[in-house]
């Protein structure tokens, strides 16, 4: 929670966080998923997220493989998916149920980042 008159924790591009499904998706099957940031809008206060997958059954063509990194909180081997972004708000990552990790590598984000701004 932020009270008036502080800051919000201001997310960078390539970082990888856990947030409630409510923030990017409510109508996600799974309860979460982990998203990684890869455009920060500061004037809105929000960034665009891409979500990663896991499940061989999405898999769609143009879906970035990322390799299981414990690090990042993803335990399997898994697909960012660009088609699937959405707009989230700085408060989104002060949620207490919110997990920060750490930035994702270069290439994938690079990789994820292009497939992004390729969609129609």
């Amino acid at each position: 929670m932020t009270w008036p008159g502080m800051e919000l924790w201001r997310p960078h591009v390539g970082l990888v966080a856990w947030p409630p499904r409510d923030y990017y998706n409510p109508s996600d099957p799974k309860a979460g998923r982990p998203v990684v940031v890869i455009k920060v809008l500061s004037g809105e206060r929000a960034c665009i997220v891409v979500t990663r997958t896991s499940g061989i059954e999405t898999i769609r063509r143009g879906d970035i493989v990322h390799q299981a990194d414990a690090a990042l909180g993803c335990d399997r081997p898994g697909w960012g998916q660009a088609y699937r972004h959405y707009r989230v708000q700085f408060s989104a990552f002060d949620d207490e149920e919110t997990r920060k990790y750490t930035k994702i590598d270069e290439d994938t984000l690079s990789r994820i980042i292009r497939a992004y701004e390729e969609q129609p």
